[in-house]
């Protein structure tokens, strides 16, 4: 169980994301499970009308049809529903559960649970697949909320410790390599406009790949 985030505290500019990561794990029962978690915030706060039907719209539609053979379904579909920063999406009734959160000052957050794959020996290699998928979601977000600028990226992997990772182009065997860290922190990376978000989520895809060689 990830006990702290205080040694996500490394930076000033990290702590709205350590913040909003605590308020997000908490809020959704990742305090004590595996999950990833990918966050995008705009540099300049905005205040997007979250009633607009666009931006409900752009929650639900996810990564689009991008990620539909993926086992969190890019991020797309499931129910739609309102949390304290903003409104949310998750797919509450499959496995494993993922959830979306677009906030008020146009944050994104999207969180994956990794633990209900019980059934078998690790964690699926695809899951780097949602980085870009992230990025994609948050470029229809921020296109049906008129954001656009600077803006800054990261993700999470916590309560990491004892993970390993199937790798399908070996049969589905298990990754040797088992993480010995409680959690994996992204750098924070800085997006000039959305069009930069491929290659970000790119660079934090080949990081993942690097965890489970």
């Amino acid at each position: 169980m990830l006990t702290s985030l205080e040694p996500a505290l490394d930076t000033p500019e990290r702590l709205p994301f350590v913040r909003k990561l605590r308020n997000f794990m908490a809020d959704h029962g990742l305090d004590d499970v595996p999950a990833l978690v990918l966050q995008c915030a705009p540099d300049e706060p905005h205040a997007p009308d979250l009633k607009a039907q666009a931006l409900q719209q752009a929650l639900l539609q996810g990564a689009g049809q991008t990620g539909h053979g993926d086992w969190w379904s890019g991020f797309m579909g499931g129910a739609s529903f309102t949390v304290f920063e903003g409104i949310a999406a998750t797919n509450e009734w499959a496995e494993p559960k993922w959830t979306t959160e677009f906030q008020h000052d146009g944050h994104v957050l999207a969180g994956i649970r990794l633990t209900v794959l019980t059934h078998i020996d690790g964690v699926p290699d695809n899951i780097e697949n949602a980085f870009p998928h992230f990025g994609l979601l948050v470029e229809n977000l921020y296109s049906a909320g008129g954001i656009n600028g600077k803006m800054r990226v990261t993700a999470s992997l916590v309560n990491a410790k004892g993970l390993r990772m199937l790798k399908f182009h070996k049969y589905g065997q298990p990754s040797a390599r088992e993480l010995r860290r409680e959690m994996l922190e992204w750098p924070l990376r800085h997006a000039s406009n959305v069009g930069d978000l491929e290659t970000i989520c790119k660079d934090m895809q080949d990081q993942m790949r690097r965890v489970f060689p």
